[in-house]
């Protein structure tokens, strides 16, 4: 549909994350953050803000995500 390999597109995510360690401080900082949206959760329960919450979280993560494998990907094909 959009003339991007998927299946690349996510090796090329995981393989970049591997790769960038401890250097990657946006990656860092969603794995510290998700005990905190977890708490919420547990503390609040669940509400429309706590559920905002994990969903701004998760989409935030999985963009991040297929960002890097793009970024990846493009480098492989220069």
């Amino acid at each position: 549909m959009l003339g991007v390999d998927v299946g690349k597109l996510l090796t090329g995510a995981v393989e970049t994350l591997f790769e960038a360690g401890p250097d990657d401080r946006v990656f860092d900082a969603f794995i510290l953050v998700a005990p905190l949206v977890l708490l919420a959760i547990a503390v609040l329960g669940r509400t429309t803000a706590t559920t905002v919450l994990a969903g701004g979280y998760v989409l935030g993560f999985v963009g991040y995500v297929l960002a890097l494998g793009v970024r990846h990907v493009r480098s492989e094909s220069d």
